[in-house]
């Protein structure tokens, strides 16, 4: 049936609304597809960060099973116990720099996985689109979130970081990310006491025993790493004298930022 119009500009407004509204019907199918390949995309980065982790643990049983004490001392092959001080000085730094160097490398994978895992977790859970995506992609990033960080947060905590509309987005994302982290063994590195061993104890964070990449010092003259004090405060003994009107007050330790991102960069 035709719809008939008395006035003309009547039928050119109609046919613009109609148009507006076939241009975002578009783009939010647009965007759907996106937000499915992004999803897929983040799920082969995890499972791919899974194979990367089982290779290297079975690496490291081979390493060393190859480097010990035993071998240091058979090195030529004819079991001559007579070698110099200077030559076993030197393998043993050799075998403590390559278990360095797999330490590092594993906290490299550590926090490619975190970030793959916890943006995955956010969008695909949500079912949002892309632009909706991108907004809690930038604000992982910008707070330094990791998986540790992660498995501390809070129902109100994911409210309060995400800015959620509802509640129930929080819980959903709560239950889903303990359950991925699970999964595959997010936590894993932290008990690892490799790493602790080969990394500066002021380095680490006292809240999550993990390299600091923002290092700041609170009221209590202690440093810790930006995101787990902002997450985690409350654990600090008299965390009250941590505030001032209510807010927590830090400042940036520039010369320690400094010192582990030149340690980092050598390590490389």
């Amino acid at each position: 049936m035709q719809v008939m119009y008395e006035n003309p500009m009547e039928k050119l407004y109609n046919i613009s609304i109609e148009k507006n509204r076939m241009i975002e019907n578009e783009k939010g199918n647009n965007d759907e597809r996106e937000s499915s390949k992004e999803w897929k995309e983040r799920e082969r980065q995890i499972k791919s960060y899974e194979k990367k982790l089982k290779e290297w643990n079975e690496e490291k049983r081979m390493e060393l099973n190859v480097m010990n004490w035993d071998d240091i001392w058979s090195f030529d092959d004819t079991n001559n116990k007579q070698k110099t001080l200077k030559e076993i000085s030197e393998k043993e730094k050799s075998i403590q720099q390559a278990i360095h160097e797999k330490s590092l490398e594993k906290i490299k994978l550590k926090n490619e996985m975190d970030e793959a895992t916890l943006k995955y977790t956010t969008s695909h859970n949500l079912k949002c689109n892309k632009s909706k995506m991108n907004q809690y992609n930038q604000i992982i990033k910008a707070k330094n979130i990791d998986g540790l960080s992660l498995l501390k947060m809070t129902k109100n905590d994911w409210m309060n970081v995400f800015h959620f509309d509802m509640f129930m987005q929080a819980c959903v994302l709560y239950d889903s990310s303990h359950q991925i982290c699970a999964k595959y063994s997010m936590n894993m590195f932290n008990s690892d006491e490799s790493i602790s061993q080969n990394i500066p104890k002021e380095y680490l964070c006292p809240l999550s025993n993990s390299i600091m990449k923002d290092p700041v010092i609170a009221l209590n003259r202690k440093t810790y790493d930006r995101p787990s004090f902002l997450i985690q405060y409350q654990k600090i003994p008299n965390y009250c004298s941590l505030m001032i009107d209510g807010k927590l007050e830090f400042y940036t330790d520039f010369v320690l930022q400094q010192k582990i991102q030149q340690f980092l960069k050598e390590s490389e």
